[in-house]
């Protein structure tokens, strides 16, 4: 644990993943991307990407029938209570008017998965969309894509902060987890170029605190 001053905190992250630089993987193009939460990013590594059904079977999360059955109308929910959302950025077979999904939020993990998934394309929504009805295991990712540096470039208010500490603390998660299942899933922060990090340092640095 390391505790710094609440002003400090930004200098101190883009300084040490700056300081964990390694030589970049580039990532073939036009996979699928998943978001998530970063509080979920470990769970995800152990357990690889499950549908809301799934995630209630096994009991990471608890919800009713009741709640289930509203997950699946499809017109407000595509994948459903058991299928999983993809996307796949890049695509040059869109209508000219139609919505394209942008996973490259800074806010939410980036999970770069590899094409072996099978998964129908759904437009509903968007015309990039992908749905997947079968678990994706984590043997199957390339990458985990965060933009904490855009996240910094935002920060306005203590909230902002809090979050941002929040989420590089769940990354060395990630990390931990990725090096303990001993899986060869790169971490990149892409807010601007590609910043492939040093999964073995980053899963032996501290955690933030914030000082008071």
């Amino acid at each position: 644990m390391i505790i710094v001053d609440r002003k400090h905190i930004k200098e101190y992250i883009e300084d040490t993943l700056n300081s964990y630089r390694i030589k970049p993987k580039t990532i073939e193009e036009k996979l699928y991307h998943h978001n998530s939460s970063y509080k979920d990013g470990a769970s995800i590594i152990k357990n690889g990407i499950l549908s809301l059904e799934q995630l209630n079977n096994k009991k990471i999360i608890q919800l009713s029938e009741e709640q289930l059955k509203l997950y699946d109308d499809t017109s407000s929910h595509v994948n459903g209570a058991d299928g999983i959302s993809l996307s796949i950025v890049g695509l040059t077979d869109l209508y000219r008017d139609e919505d394209e999904y942008d996973p490259f939020v800074p806010d939410s993990l980036d999970i770069i998965v590899s094409k072996e998934v099978q998964a129908r394309r759904s437009s509903t929504h968007y015309g990039n969309e992908f749905i997947a009805k079968t678990k994706i295991s984590s043997k199957l990712f390339e990458s985990i894509d965060v933009r904490l540096l855009k996240l910094i470039d935002r920060i306005k208010y203590d909230s902002d902060t809090i979050k941002l500490i929040e989420n590089y603390n769940h990354l060395l998660d990630i990390a931990k987890t990725i090096k303990l299942k001993e899986l060869d899933i790169s971490i990149r922060e892409m807010s601007g170029e590609n910043l492939t990090l040093d999964i073995e340092r980053l899963s032996d640095s501290p955690k933030v605190f914030v000082k008071i």
